[in-house]
């Protein structure tokens, strides 16, 4: 079974830890580390139709999505200090 997770940064800001509002075109958090394993990471920004293989350091914006198959993995830090979220297949 081919399990996949996405993680959709729009819902992760409605209540973020610390308070802090983002501005919709402002930069909410950076893809730090990109561990495709056996499986593979993509991100499919708000702006775009497609999914794509993502560059280290990308930003990521308010409604961009993430996705990552098999054993990959991606860590994201977000911007002001609140923290980092692994992202992987569940």
């Amino acid at each position: 079974m081919n399990v996949v997770r996405y993680v959709f940064l729009g819902a992760l800001l409605v209540a973020p830890a610390g308070g802090f509002a983002a501005s919709p075109g402002d930069p909410v958090a950076l893809l730090t580390e990109i561990r495709p394993g056996q499986g593979e990471v993509r991100v499919k920004q708000a702006t775009d139709a497609d999914w794509k293989a993502p560059l280290p350091l990308l930003s990521l914006r308010p409604g961009d999505q993430i996705r990552a198959t098999r054993n990959a993995t991606a860590v994201l830090m977000f911007v002001g200090g609140h923290g980092t979220l692994t992202v992987g297949a569940a």
